[in-house]
C-alpha cells in the first residue's frame, strides 16, 4: 500500500464502522499502521473500534501509542477517560479528564464524566462542583442536570434533585430518566 493510501484506507475504515463491521474495520486501519505507524488518525479510529467491541486493553494500547506520538492530542485522553469509564478504572478516568479540562476548560463532558467517575468513588463534593461547572458552561447541558440530580439524591436533597430534573425534563421533554429519576426524587422527599 501506497502512504498515500492513509486516508483512502482509514476513510473506507470509518465505513465499515459506520456499517458496524467492526473486523473489516479493523484491518482497513491496521493496514495503515503497519505502513504508517506514525498515523494518528488510524490508531484513534482502531481504538474507537476496540471499544466498541469491549476490548478495552486494545484500545488503551491503541490509544497510548497516539499519547506517545503527541502528548498533547485531547481526543486520545479522551477517548481513553471513556475506555477507563468502561473498565470502572475511576482514577484513571479523572487523570486523562483532567488533561482534557487542562487544554479545553469549556468541555462540559469531560467535568461530567469526571464528575460521575469521582461519585464513583464516592467523592461527592468534588463531583457536584464538576457538574456545577458543566451546567455554568452549558445551561442546556441536560446530562449535567440529571448527574448533578443523582448528587442531589445521595445527599438526599430531593427538592433540589427535582429541580434539576425538572429542568432536564424542560430542555428535553422525551428525557425518560429524567422522568423517572424526578419520580424517585419525589418519592423519597415525601417519605422524609
Amino acid at each position: 500500500m501506497h502512504p498515500e493510501h492513509n486516508d483512502i484506507y482509514c476513510g473506507r475504515g470509518n465505513a465499515w464502522l459506520e456499517k458496524k463491521e467492526y473486523d473489516k474495520a479493523i484491518e482497513d486501519y491496521t493496514k495503515v499502521i503497519k505502513v504508517n505507524p506514525k498515523y494518528i488518525k488510524a490508531f484513534i479510529n482502531r481504538g474507537s473500534v476496540w471499544a466498541k467491541k469491549n476490548e478495552y486493553d486494545k484500545a488503551i494500547e491503541d490509544y497510548n501509542r497516539v499519547i506517545e506520538l503527541d502528548p498533547e492530542y485531547i481526543e486520545a485522553y479522551f477517548n481513553r477517560g471513556n475506555v477507563w469509564m468502561g473498565k470502572r478504572e475511576y482514577d484513571k478516568v479523572i487523570e486523562d479528564y483532567n488533561k482534557v479540562i487542562e487544554v479545553d476548560p469549556e468541555n462540559t463532558f469531560a467535568y461530567v464524566s469526571r464528575g460521575f467517575a469521582r461519585a464513583k468513588k464516592k467523592e461527592y463534593d468534588k463531583a457536584m462542583k464538576d457538574y456545577n461547572k458543566a451546567i455554568e458552561i452549558d445551561p442546556e447541558y441536560i446530562d449535567a442536570y440529571i448527574q448533578r440530580g443523582s448528587g442531589w439524591l445521595r445527599k438526599k436533597e430531593y427538592n433540589k434533585a427535582m429541580k434539576d430534573y425538572n429542568r432536564a425534563i424542560e430542555l428535553d421533554p422525551d428525557n425518560t430518566s429524567a422522568y423517572y429519576w424526578r419520580g424517585v426524587a419525589w418519592a423519597n422527599n415525601k417519605h422524609k
